[in-house]
């Protein structure tokens, strides 16, 4: 389905992944966000719940989130 629940209870739960448009994030509480290339680069840093990533190349992308006093990193995929 490309809906990745994170936490237990659905607190945190990111889709669509692949995508190729906008990712969003949906969480109950508020959040970091910072998104790098699989090299180490940092793309983007938001606090907003959708991440535009229209104009980035295809490829994989690390997806960091501060949620909670942990950070939580993901694998994402532009396709």
């Amino acid at each position: 389905t490309g809906i990745e629940s994170i936490l237990a209870g659905d607190d945190l739960v990111i889709y669509p992944n692949p995508t190729e448009n906008v990712l969003n994030i949906i969480s109950k509480e508020s959040i970091e966000i910072e998104l790098f290339d699989v090299i180490g680069n940092l793309i983007i840093t938001t606090t907003e719940s959708q991440i535009d990533m229209l104009n980035l190349s295809n490829g994989t992308y690390i997806l960091s989130i501060k949620y909670r006093g942990e950070v939580i990193n993901k694998k994402v995929i532009k396709q």
